[in-house]
């Protein structure tokens, strides 16, 4: 049986978002994904699965990969989020629009980091160092 129940006469899709795009082993790692999810009877979608237009600036480039994203976005039925913190104390900025991107549209998101995760406020301070507690919130002592 389906995981995500009886009605689906397809195979779920779900949309695998965060940073593993950016690893270097990115493609295993959404191999083993694909392996799990379809041990489960579910079809992935990785933010690698479709080949970006080149573009003659930056921004359109950008412009290209959200289009692409959001795309895939639509046609998904659930987004599993790695929230693991990406090039500094937070998750990755990209997977934090893809989930609010995916709820706007009424998707169901799980969101799990790759590891058990400190507090944030501990993460900050192992990132910048000595922190302070202040009016509007925490702040670098150095």
């Amino acid at each position: 049986m389906c995981p995500l129940g009886e009605r689906y006469v397809r195979p779920p899709v779900i949309y695998i978002a965060g940073p593993d795009v950016f690893k270097r082993n990115a493609n295993e790692v959404y191999g083993s994904y694909a392996a799990l999810c379809s041990e489960h009877g579910a079809e992935c979608l990785f933010p690698n699965d479709e080949v970006i237009e080149p573009a003659e600036t930056r921004e359109a480039f950008a412009r290209n990969i959200y289009r692409s994203n959001i795309n895939m976005i639509a046609r998904c039925d659930l987004v599993i989020a790695n929230v693991e913190p990406f090039r500094g104390p937070s998750m990755d900025v990209g997977a934090a629009f893809e989930i609010g991107h995916a709820r706007a549209m009424g998707k169901p998101i799980i969101a799990l980091p790759s590891e058990p995760l400190a507090p944030h406020s501990e993460r900050l301070k192992d990132y910048y160092g000595e922190i302070q507690k202040g009016y509007l919130g925490y702040r670098s002592v150095a």
